[in-house]
Formats: C-alpha cells, structure tokens, sequence
C-alpha cells in the first residue's frame, strides 16, 4: 500500500479553506503517522504509560474513558475536526450525567484542550484567516466583548471565572468548527451527532417517566448542569425534532429510516414528559416549519395530523390542562411571575444601558429595581440585555437576523446549481437550520438560554454552509467561462483550417 504524502495530505486540510470537492480522508493520516517507526514507538510507548497512570489511580470504568479520550485525543491532534464532533457530542449527550461510573470526568474540557492545540499546530502550517472576515463573526466578537465587560463594569458586576471560561471555550470551538468544517458532508457528520445524541435524550426522558416513575422529566445531572431545568430540557429535546425528520428523507438506508421515523415519537413524547408549555410551543413552531418548509407538502400536513393524534392520544389530563393554561397568564402565578420579571429586566435595561447590571447577576440586582419576588428572567433577550447591556442584545438580535440571512441566501443560490447529492445535502441542511432555529427562538422567549451552546453553533453551520455554496457557485461559473473561452479558441482553429475561397 503506497503512503501518501504528508505535504498532499496538508494541502488538502488547509485550515480555514473551503474545499468542498475535496473528501474527507481521515483514514489516510494514520499511514503517514506510522510510516515513521520512531515517532509511532515513542506514541506506543506514550500510551502505555498513561495508561498504566489512569489503571492504578481512577475506578476501572473512569480509568477505561479517560485513556479513550486520550487515544481519541491524539486522533484530534491530526483531524481537529474528530475534536469539533467529539465536543459537540459530549456537550449534548452528557455522559458525565447519564452513565454511571463518570460523574466528575471533565471530558469536554479534556476534548476542547486537544482541539485548541490541534488547531494551532495546522494554522501555524498554513495560517489562513479569511474564513474568519464575515459579518457574524464581528458580532460575535461584539457580544463576547461586552459580556467580559460586564463583569467588571456592570452595576453589580463581580468577577465570573467560571462563566467565562464557559463563554471562553464556547466561542473558541466555534471559530474552530469554522475553520475544519469545510464541506457539506462535514456538517452532514455534524449534523447526525448532534441529533443521535439529543434523541438519546429523548430516550433517557422515556426511561425516567415509565420506568423509574417521575412525574416530571428534567434534564440528566445535578441541579446547576446544563440543561438541569426541564424547560430548559424541553427545548433541547426540541431542536433534534427538524434533524429527525429532514435526514430521515434525505438518506438512502431504509433501515436507519426506520430507526429516525421511531425516534420522532419518542423525542416528541420526551418534550411532554417535561410539562414545559415553552417547550410544547417550541416543538408545534418547529413542527409547522418542517412541514411547510417539506418539499412533499401532502406528507407535510401528514406530519401536523399525525403531531395532532399524537398528542390526542399521548397527552394525559394533567399535561392537557397545563397546556391549555398558556392563555390564562393573568391566573398563572408563574406565567405572571415571567411578566413581573420581565418588567424588572426593562428596568435593568433602562438604567444600565451600556454594561448591565452584570454577567449572571439578575436575580442579585432584582430587589433593586422592583419589589417583586426575585426570579430569573426567563426569557433569553432580557436576561442578555439586563446583564450585559443593548450592546450585547443588539449583537445577539443581529445573529439571529444574519443567520435567517444566511439559511435564505443558501436556498436561493441552491436552485442557480445543477441536481447533485451534495445539493441534496446542502438542501437538507437549510431545512434543519430554519426549522431549529425557530424552535430556538420560541422556546428561548420563556427561557433565559441565550448562552445554550447550540445557537452559535447554528450561527456558524449556516455561515460555513453560506461559504461552501458561494463556492461551488463560483467554481460552477469559472468552468462556463472556461467552456467558453475553449469553445471560441475551437471556433478559431476552424477558421484558420478552413480552405479559402476558390475565388479569393
């Protein structure tokens, strides 16, 4: 077997370049590692050491996923891409919380440290930035800026290390995943982790409501985790609903459509099984988009009756009666509870337009500015505006508008491209971000998620795919110029070959 070059190898994986004819030969790097004997004994013997480390100081089963995440950690030292999923797989699937045995394994920090270095090693082999110049990506700089100086500006301002370093590594990954993420197919990958590792959580929901008996599912973990809040979980549980459904018509694989088309009623009854009304809401906006947004609308109004049966059918009198108190606010202790928030957080606003009255310091500042009974937000806008300022709102609003954009500009520049499976793919993708990124909104007016980490990641998919369109459009056009020029240089060669006229 011939071992490719390194040189052609890096050619191909030039950091920040959009390539996407270029395919992902991942299976490719271990022939280059290992045809270097000393540097693969020196690997070998690293990994046995560590392993010999973790075997005697941590419980067998800890011990077995740390050195798993090593060994996958050198992978992500040649494919910084491998880290991007193993990230996104970790922040949504959270292992740490549902399997026994990892409570305390900080595995996200453990792949994003790897993925950081692998990054810098292949920018400092071909430092390219362009990737970077883009109108979202200056106020996501914006935004993250200002939530810095709220801490220490704000009127209630206090050092927060831990939340920034959340803030930190949330916005690193998604430079990151804008630089390695190059292709459709790439955030086709992207795009199934993400949706088999919240569908599993669909599928803990389940396992939590009928056979461990909880009247109402919240998130895995411990009070203070991600997503711990059952609204919160709701609305995670949301975004995979467009995922479900658009990849189960886009693969090929009958038996993976299958699996797809059973996990959709379990995901669906895993949002129910949070009593979250946000959520519910969340899930029918979704729900609308995707069957609107079907290119078969016949099987699209399908979908809504079969939604509507569903729940007919699933809904028990307490989950009905919780959704059809959504428009009794006025007699809803929490829904007008949100209100009086809400009327706080425009007070915040009002007096500390510039930096908030600081990052996570909302219920701190609330007696301050009401004589309400403290609370959160409970709706991501003004919670983002109240803490860290209009600036940061602004910035935030104007994401959101960029990547509604962005998802509209790929689907027009989709039907200028000739029928193609990556076409397919990219059509796909755009379906997913906008019926997503509507489940987000929604959900997120009656939650305080404006740091879920998947926004941003949504922000960043629709721009890379915004990129890798504008390029086949490109190289689509460089070859009809291409075509052109041969055709009149043929067209000349003729004239020139031509026999003149016997009277000339």
């Amino acid at each position: 077997m011939s071992t490719p070059d390194p040189e052609i190898l890096l050619e191909r994986r030039r950091f920040g370049e959009v390539s996407p004819e270029s395919p992902w030969r991942f299976h490719e790097l271990p022939q280059v590692v290992f045809s270097r004997r000393l540097f693969a004994l020196l690997l070998i013997c690293g990994l046995a050491l560590i392993s010999a480390h973790l075997a005697i100081n941590y419980p067998p089963r800890l011990a077995l996923v740390l050195f798993l995440g090593v060994v996958g950690g050198v992978a992500v030292l040649f494919e910084p891409f491998l880290g991007v999923l193993a990230y996104y797989l970790l922040a949504f699937l959270r292992p740490q919380d549902t399997f026994w045995g990892l409570e305390g394994a900080r595995l996200t920090m453990l792949v994003s440290s790897f993925t950081l270095v692998s990054a810098a090693i292949q920018f400092a082999m071909r430092p390219d930035l362009r990737f970077i110049w883009r109108r979202q990506n200056f106020f996501v700089v914006v935004l993250w800026t200002c939530l810095w100086l709220s801490t220490l500006y704000g009127d209630f301002g206090v050092r927060q290390d831990k939340w920034m370093d959340y803030w930190n590594k949330l916005f690193l990954i998604y430079f990151i995943a804008l630089a390695v993420v190059n292709s459709e197919r790439k955030l086709y990958v992207l795009g199934w982790v993400l949706m088999l590792s919240i569908a599993y959580l669909g599928w803990w929901a389940n396992e939590r409501y009928f056979l461990d008996g909880w009247r109402i599912v919240h998130g895995p973990g411990r009070r203070g985790s991600a997503f711990f809040d059952e609204n919160d979980f709701a609305m995670v549980l949301v975004m995979s609903v467009p995922f479900l459904w658009f990849f189960m018509r886009t693969t090929r694989s009958w038996i993976w459509r299958l699996i797809l088309l059973g996990l959709l009623p379990i995901v669906a009854h895993g949002v129910m099984t949070t009593f979250s009304r946000g959520g519910f809401l969340g899930l029918s906006a979704s729900m609308l988009v995707v069957a609107l947004r079907d290119r078969n609308r016949r099987l699209g109004v399908g979908l809504i009756a079969l939604g509507l049966v569903f729940f007919a059918a699933l809904a028990g009198d307490d989950y009905r009666n919780r959704i059809g108190s959504i428009d009794e606010y006025e007699d809803d202790r929490s829904a007008s509870g949100r209100l009086e928030a809400w009327e706080t957080g425009m007070n915040m606003m009002k007096h500390n337009p510039l930096f908030g009255v600081g990052l996570k310091q909302f219920q701190e500042a609330f007696p301050y500015y009401s004589n309400y009974e403290p609370r959160e937000a409970h709706n991501s806008w003004v919670q983002l505006g109240s803490e860290s300022g209009l600036v940061a709102l602004a910035a935030y609003g104007i994401l959101v508008l960029l990547t509604i954009r962005s998802v509209r500009r790929v689907d027009r520049m989709l039907r200028l491209l000739p029928e193609s499976r990556n076409k397919e793919l990219a059509w796909t993708l755009t379906r997913v971000y906008e019926a997503t990124l509507v489940g987000y909104l929604v959900c997120g007016f009656f939650l305080s998620m404006e740091d879920f980490e998947y926004f941003y990641l949504l922000v960043g998919m629709a721009q890379i795919l915004e990129r890798i369109t504008e390029r086949r459009l490109e190289e689509q056009e460089e070859r009809r110029r291409q075509a052109e020029i041969e055709a009149a240089e043929a067209e000349e060669d003729e004239m020139e070959l031509a026999p003149e006229p016997l009277g000339a």
